[in-house]
């Protein structure tokens, strides 16, 4: 597996053949193509584009034009950006929505029936590229999902669980049972330097509760992307010690702080026994795995 850091919370990784892009909001790996990926995007053996939020750090409508680089791309959107289907014009790879009612989940071009919103069409599998009108044929798919949502497409299980923000946060497995975690937008978002007590021990019950709820449905993390935003004052990491207290991920990305990733030594100290910490930033390159 291989990890690049992007921007903010935006990463893009190469697993099994397949290409990664995860909270896409600005930034590139090359000047070659738009699509934010190491080598060429049709030399993927399939291309999947995640957005926990519709937050505009988060989340750019312009991951739709990556499909005049490839066709069959799978996007699977938290379902508060629903208002995302209008960026996919007539005349590309299928219309989002084409078949079925607005708002709910639904893969592009596809006929059968829909289910509820922020679920899956039926049995919760996603229609494969190709699978309606041949290879020459291609089509991208279009996923909305919320929390307890869960999707099998292509050759990921994504799992969706709650934010202490917007949107979700997301738990992937490989075909080669890999298994990220990208936190979006949780965390214990404690702002302890301006908020009342009351406030912060509110912040704290809702990051709990959400962690508790992770920890009864996800087993083992080789990878955690989790926040680290300097914003929040002191105590700033606190979030991502609780979660890899918790969760015990094999290795932490840092994301969501500013221009530079630069934690104070007892930052480290503190993950030591817990996990191992890769270091991204500041601009985008590969982060080391």
């Amino acid at each position: 597996m291989d990890i690049f850091y992007l921007f903010n919370s935006g990463f893009a990784i190469e697993l099994c053949g397949d290409a990664l892009i995860m909270d896409y909001y600005k930034k590139n790996l090359s000047k070659a193509w738009r699509m934010p990926v190491d080598r060429p995007p049709a030399g993927y053996r399939a291309a999947y584009v995640l957005a926990s939020h519709a937050h505009g750090d988060h989340y750019n409508p312009a991951i739709f034009d990556w499909l005049s680089e490839r066709a069959d791309i799978h996007y699977i959107l938290s379902d508060d950006i629903k208002p995302a289907k209008r960026f996919i014009k007539t005349g590309q790879t299928g219309q989002a929505g084409q078949a079925g009612q607005s708002g709910q989940s639904m893969q592009a071009g596809q006929t059968g029936q829909t289910g509820q919103a922020g679920q899956s069409m039926q049995t919760g599998q996603s229609m494969q590229a190709g699978q309606a009108g041949g290879d020459d044929q291609k089509q991208h798919t279009l996923d909305f999902i919320g929390e307890g949502g869960r999707l099998r497409i292509g050759t990921l299980d994504i799992r969706a669980y709650g934010s202490t923000d917007a949107g979700v946060s997301f738990h992937i497995v490989a075909e080669d049972g890999t298994s990220i975690f990208h936190a979006g937008d949780l965390n214990y978002w404690h702002w302890k330097d301006e908020s009342t007590e009351s406030e912060v021990r509110e912040a704290y019950g809702m990051f709990a509760g959400a962690l508790e709820k992770i920890k009864n449905g996800v087993g083992k993390i080789d990878v955690a992307f989790f926040p680290v935003d300097p914003r929040l004052g002191s105590d700033y990491y606190r979030g991502a010690v609780m979660f890899c207290e918790t969760m015990k991920p094999e290795y932490l990305v840092p994301m969501h702080f500013s221009s530079e990733f630069n934690p104070p030594r007892a930052f480290f100290d503190e993950l030591a026994a817990h996990t191992k910490v890769l270091k991204p930033g500041p601009g985008p390159g590969k982060v080391l795995y």
